[in-house]
C-alpha cells in the first residue's frame, strides 16, 4: 500500500506542475505570434508608404516631398451655435407641458440641461429636436443663427 500511496502523491504533484507549465508554454507560443503578427503589419504598412511615396513621385513629381508621410484625412471640427424662442409643446388632451422656453447654446460651450426628475428635461429636448411627435410644438429653433 505504501507504494501505491508514493505514487498518488507523486501524480498529484506532477500533474498540476504539467498542467501550469504547458499553460505558461501556450501563452508564450500566444504572445509570440502576436508580436510576429505585429511586426509583420507594420512592415507591410511601412512598404505601402514607400510604395505610395514612389507612385506620387512618379505620377506628380512636383507634389514629391522627401519624408512626407500621410496621416489620414481628419473630419473638420464644425462649431454649432442652438438659440430657441417660445418653445412649447400641447399635448393631444389640450393640456400645456412646455410654455414659452427661450434660451442659447453658445457655439464650442458645454451646456448642461438639469433638473428633478420629472421637471420636463426630455420633453424639452425632444421639442428642441423636432421629435415630440406626441403633441402640438410651438415656437422656433434657430442653427448658426438661421
Amino acid at each position: 500500500a505504501d507504494f501505491n500511496e508514493r505514487h498518488f502523491w507523486l501524480w498529484m504533484t506532477l500533474v498540476p506542475i504539467l498542467m501550469v507549465m504547458t499553460i505558461f508554454y501556450a501563452h508564450n507560443m500566444w504572445w509570440k505570434a502576436t508580436v510576429h503578427r505585429r511586426a509583420m503589419r507594420k512592415q507591410s504598412d511601412q512598404e505601402v508608404e514607400e510604395l505610395a511615396s514612389t507612385l506620387v513621385g512618379k505620377l506628380a513629381p512636383s507634389l514629391a516631398v522627401e519624408g512626407y508621410r500621410f496621416h489620414g484625412m481628419r473630419k473638420k471640427n464644425a462649431t454649432v451655435s442652438l438659440a430657441f424662442e417660445n418653445l412649447g409643446l400641447i399635448l393631444k388632451n389640450g393640456s400645456s407641458v412646455l410654455d414659452g422656453v427661450t434660451g442659447k447654446f453658445p457655439a464650442g460651450q458645454m451646456v448642461a440641461i438639469m433638473g428633478p426628475s420629472g421637471a420636463g428635461k426630455t420633453t424639452f429636448m425632444n421639442v428642441l429636436c423636432g421629435k415630440a411627435t406626441y403633441g402640438n410644438m410651438t415656437g422656433h429653433v434657430y442653427i448658426n443663427g438661421d
